[in-house]
């Protein structure tokens, strides 16, 4: 009615592109509809449980589970209503069963867990560091450090493992940084992640241990064309950076030696993604370009959907790559 906006969830048959159903959850104000202008309000990436229900995540709009069958709303809650920064970003994980996303918005940040079969909270955990920007739009890591589950999760200023069952904070580091976007990834008992805006470091972290582990846990840092929006890639011991500005640099995990830096052209939200020993990175522009993973760069592909994309690249059945773009799906066969 412009005065807001409807958030809805929606279905596709992915083999034939036909819309299934369509779902009503949330309305917006025009309050709580202000957004950046690379933003959109339904940022999250939706989440299946058990092949019978998908989580969908409007950040501080609210989450809501429904049926996959019909898109019946099983359970919705807007209870965690906090003021935003630019929209909403990070996607909830979803770890014994429970669904754990941040809260990072203008003050008071914090991480939360919701019961998956209620939507109850079941914990929530502030932020244990200042910073003068409390915004970032990270979604959280599941992984194992040390015999213990958790979930890793960048916020300003701070990165985190959280207990998953307690919401208790495990460890910590400290670095300067806010509206912090890539998720982090744990490849070589590492944890690999950008410390966000203004100038973005590449940190490379060991998490072993418990509390404030200091700056002697940052086992190497480079801060050359670093991604701001665009998660990291790890693959056989080399990590690929795919900068906001359009430069692909390939590292050595271990150490942070440069391989090589080739720009590709364009602006880059949307993260690269490695299927089928391809790696393929999506311009702001809707530009596709497909480069082999190893030491030396070899671009062997570039694909053009003359359409603005900021969304990743989702991989679907039978070989198939699925896009978001600003007004289509797309559903795209990879041979």
């Amino acid at each position: 009615d412009g005065d807001g906006y409807r958030l809805v969830g929606m279905a596709y048959q992915e083999s034939s592109g036909e819309l299934l159903w369509q779902r009503g959850i949330f309305d917006q104000d025009a309050e709580g509809s202000r957004i950046h202008r690379k933003n959109s309000h339904a940022s999250p990436t939706p989440l299946i449980l058990d092949g019978e229900r998908v989580v969908v995540h409007f950040g501080h709009s609210g989450t809501a589970c429904l049926s996959m069958e019909d898109g019946s709303i099983l359970w919705k809650t807007s209870e965690l209503s906090y003021a935003s920064v630019h929209g909403n970003g990070g996607s909830p994980v979803y770890v014994d069963g429970r669904l754990i996303f941040s809260c990072d918005g203008a003050a008071d940040p914090f991480v939360v867990a919701l019961d998956a079969e209620t939507g109850a909270v079941e914990w929530k955990t502030p932020r244990t560091v200042t910073a003068s920007k409390t915004f970032s739009f990270c979604t959280g890591l599941v992984t194992e450090i040390g015999g213990r589950r958790q979930v890793v999760l960048p916020g300003s200023n701070m990165v985190a493992g959280y207990d998953p069952l307690s919401g208790d904070e495990i460890w910590k580091v400290r670095y300067d940084g806010y509206s912090v976007v890539p998720r982090p990834i744990h490849e070589g008992g590492l944890i690999f992640l950008s410390t966000g805006y203004d100038r973005p470091s590449l940190l490379a972290i060991n998490p072993e241990g418990t509390g404030d582990l200091g700056e002697g846990a940052i086992v190497w840092k480079s801060s050359r064309s670093i991604a701001k929006t665009p998660s990291f890639l790890v693959k056989d011991g080399l990590l690929y950076n795919l900068s906001d500005n359009g430069v692909l640099s390939c590292m050595e995990a271990g150490n942070g030696a440069l391989i090589y830096d080739e720009r590709l052209g364009g602006e880059y939200s949307s993260s690269p993604l490695l299927v089928n020993g391809r790696i393929y990175c999506t311009s702001e522009a809707g530009v596709t370009t497909v480069v082999l993973p190893g030491r030396v760069f070899m671009k062997i592909a570039e694909n053009d959907l003359a359409e603005r994309t900021l969304a990743s690249i989702a991989v679907g059945n039978n070989g198939r790559l699925l896009y978001r773009s600003e007004k289509h799906l797309y559903s795209l066969r990879t041979e």
